[in-house]
Parts: C-alpha cells; structure tokens; sequence
C-alpha cells in the first residue's frame, strides 16, 4: 500500500481540500482517504466497494 498525500486547488490557486489517499498499487484503486483535522485528532474514511469506471 502507498500512501500519497493529494490537495485539491481552486481555479484560484486557493486549497479547497487537504487528504491523505490509501492507494493499493495491486488493485490500482485509493481504498481510503485519511483527513487531518488540524489537531492531533484524524478521520480515516475507507470504500466498501470498489468497481471500474467503464467494463
């Protein structure tokens, strides 16, 4: 498993949203999101399914 941290920008530059993925390079798909609430304090948000995009 990688873990990969991933922030996601505004047209203006401005950071909308800060996370952590969980990605698994054998299944090629992100298992979970890990948020950082800016404490010491985080939330680990995992999928309970995973399926393609297109078959």
């Amino acid at each position: 498993m990688l873990v990969v941290g991933e922030t996601i920008t505004g047209d203006t530059g401005n950071v909308i949203d800060t996370f952590t993925a969980l990605y698994s390079p054998d299944l090629q798909a992100v298992l979970a999101r890990r948020y950082d609430e800016g404490t010491s304090a985080q939330s680990e948000v995992g999928f309970e399914t995973i399926k393609p995009l297109r078959e």
